[in-house]
C-alpha cells in the first residue's frame, strides 16, 4: 500500500528528494520546495529559504514598481540589504544569513522589518503637523527606510540604474538556475500543510514568518510548509487546479493507467495576485470547501458552469484561445466531452441533483451518436464547445482569402503536446520513487488522484505537482 510514501505530503516530499538518484529528474523541477517543520534540520532550512526568497521577493517588487510606474517603492537601502541577502546561485544560503546576522545587522533588521505588500508612500510630518507632546524618534536610517516607500525616480540616477541593472542580472540568475524562482512574484508567501490532512482541512497560507514559526508549533500536527505557488494560470480571474486520476494494478513491473479526461475545480472567489486576500476560498480549490460556499451550485457566468468545475475539453478550448497566435484556426482535435449526460442519453435534474433516463427515442438517439461510449457517473450537461466552435471556424475561414493553409494545418492543441506530457512524467516519476518502498498485494491496485496546477511559464505552460491523495 502507498497510503503514507504518496498520499501523505511528508512521504511525498521525502521520496521526491531522492528522484534525482532514481529517475534522473530532480523533483524541484516539478514540486514546489517543502520542508517538514517537525525535522529540526529542515526547519532551519525552511528559516534560510524563508529569508532569501523575502530577499528575492525585495528584488521582484522593485523592478515590478518601476517598469509598471506605480509612483512609489522600496528604498534603495532596502534594495542593497537584498542583494546581500539574496545571493546567486551555489553560494551557501545559511552561511551568508549567518554572516549578515553578525556582521552586519543593519541588513538584517531591514529585511525583517520591509513590508512586502503593494507600496504606499506615506509622506513624513512636518513639524507643523507633529502633535504636541511628540517624542523626537530615535530610529535608526535603515529602520526608518525600512518601513517606508520612496519615489521611483529616486532610481533614475545612475547609482539607481546600477541597482535595477543588478536586481535584474541576480533574478535572471536564479532563474536560470531553477524554474522554482518563476513562482514568485514578490509576496513570499507560504503553504502550511497537515502531513496526513485530506479535504482541505486546516490548510493555512501565510506571509509572516513568526507566525508560520506559531501555528507549526502545534504539536497534534505533522506540518509541511511549502513554497506557494504565487504565480498561477488564471482563468477569467479564477485560480484552478486539475485533478488526474491514476490506477496502479502492479509496482514491480509498474503498470499504470492515465485517465484521460481529468477535471479542473475553481476557486470560488477571485484571486488577489497581491495576496492581501489569503482567504481559502480565493486560494484553495478543493470541492469540499467550495461546496459550502453560497452560489456554489449556481451558473457562474464568466466560466460558464456550474460547481465551479470544467471538463477537459473547456480547457483546451481556453488555452488554444489564450495561446494561439494564427489568424486562423482550424481544431479538429476539440470535442465535446465523452461523458456527459447528453453523451450517455441521460438528462441531469437540477432541483433533485441526479440524472434520470430520457425517453426511448432521445435514448436511443443518443446512444447511436456515441456507440462508443460505456457507463460513467452522471455529470451536468455537456459544454456546448462544438456550437462555439462552428461559429468561430465559420468566422475565421473566408472562401476569398486566397490562403487554404489554415484548411489543412490543424492549430497546436498544447494540452496534447505540452501540459499531457508533463502530467504523464510527474505520474511516471512520483511513482518510481515510491516503488521500492511499497508492498505490492497479488490482485490489488491503487487508485490515487494527482492534484495539479500550471503555471504560466516562459513560452509553454508549466505543469506542477501539489500533493497525491
Amino acid at each position: 500500500h502507498c497510503g503514507f510514501e504518496l498520499c501523505t505530503k511528508g512521504g511525498l516530499t521525502q521520496n521526491l528528494k531522492m528522484c534525482q538518484s532514481i529517475c534522473r529528474v530532480a523533483g524541484e523541477t516539478f514540486y514546489p520546495r517543502a520542508y517538514d517543520l517537525n525535522n529540526g534540520k529542515e526547519r532551519h532550512q525552511f528559516e534560510v529559504d524563508y529569508w532569501h526568497s523575502k530577499a528575492e521577493s525585495v528584488l521582484v517588487g522593485l523592478l515590478r514598481d518601476v517598469e509598471s510606474g506605480m509612483g512609489f517603492t522600496f528604498s534603495q537601502e532596502v534594495v542593497e540589504s537584498a542583494l546581500i541577502v539574496c545571493c546567486l546561485p551555489g553560494q551557501p544560503r545559511d552561511k551568508t544569513l549567518a554572516r549578515v546576522k553578525v556582521s552586519t545587522p543593519s541588513v538584517w533588521k531591514a529585511l525583517q522589518r520591509v513590508k512586502l505588500n503593494a507600496p504606499r508612500f506615506d509622506p513624513p510630518r512636518s513639524p507643523k503637523q507633529a502633535p504636541s507632546g511628540a517624542r523626537k524618534s530615535k530610529k535608526s536610517h535603515s529602520e526608518v527606510a525600512c518601513g517606508s516607500r520612496v519615489p521611483v525616480v529616486v532610481y533614475e540616477d545612475e547609482y539607481g540604474q546600477h541597482l535595477l541593472r543588478q536586481a535584474k542580472e541576480r533574478l535572471d540568475s536564479l532563474l536560470s538556475f531553477s524554474e522554482q524562482h518563476g513562482l514568485n512574484s514578490g509576496r513570499n508567501a507560504w503553504i502550511l500543510k497537515p502531513s496526513s490532512g485530506a479535504r482541505g482541512e486546516n490548510i493555512h497560507v501565510m506571509r509572516d514568518f513568526n507566525k508560520i514559526l506559531k501555528v507549526s508549533q502545534d504539536s497534534t500536527c505533522h506540518w509541511i510548509c511549502q513554497k506557494y505557488i504565487e504565480q498561477p494560470q488564471l482563468i477569467h480571474g479564477y485560480k484552478f487546479d486539475i485533478r488526474q486520476w491514476v490506477l496502479v494494478s502492479a509496482w514491480n513491473p509498474m503498470k499504470v493507467f492515465l485517465w484521460r479526461q481529468p477535471y479542473l475545480r475553481f476557486a470560488g472567489k477571485k484571486y488577489d495576485e497581491t495576496l492581501s486576500d489569503l482567504s481559502e476560498h480565493s486560494n484553495l480549490t478543493n470541492n469540499s470547501i467550495m461546496k459550502h460556499m453560497e452560489g456554489f451550485g449556481e451558473m457562474n457566468d464568466e466560466l460558464q458552469a456550474e460547481g465551479l468545475m470544467w471538463y477537459r475539453q473547456q480547457y483546451e478550448e481556453w488555452l488554444h484561445q489564450a495561446c494561439c497566435k494564427r489568424s486562423h484556426h482550424f481544431m479538429p482535435w476539440l470535442t465535446e466531452p465523452p461523458y456527459t449526460c447528453e453523451a450517455l442519453g441521460l438528462r441531469w435534474d437540477k432541483e433533485g441533483g441526479k440524472a434520470t433516463a430520457c425517453d426511448d427515442e432521445d435514448d436511443n438517439h443518443q446512444v447511436q451518436q456515441h456507440p462508443e461510449q460505456q457507463h460513467d457517473a452522471a455529470a451536468p450537461p455537456s459544454s456546448g464547445i462544438q456550437s462555439r466552435l462552428r461559429s468561430r471556424v465559420t468566422c475565421c475561414h473566408s472562401p476569398d482569402d486566397g490562403n487554404q493553409e489554415h484548411d489543412t494545418e490543424p492549430c497546436e492543441n498544447l494540452w496534447e503536446t505540452t501540459i499531457w506530457p508533463q502530467v504523464q512524467r510527474i505520474v511516471g516519476s512520483s511513482l518510481r520513487c515510491a516503488a521500492t518502498k511499497v508492498r505490492h498485494r497479488k490482485n490489488t491496485y491503487e487508485i490515487l488522484g494527482y492534484d495539479l496546477i500550471i503555471s504560466p511559464g516562459g513560452e509553454r505552460p508549466k505543469v506542477w505537482l501539489l500533493e497525491v491523495n
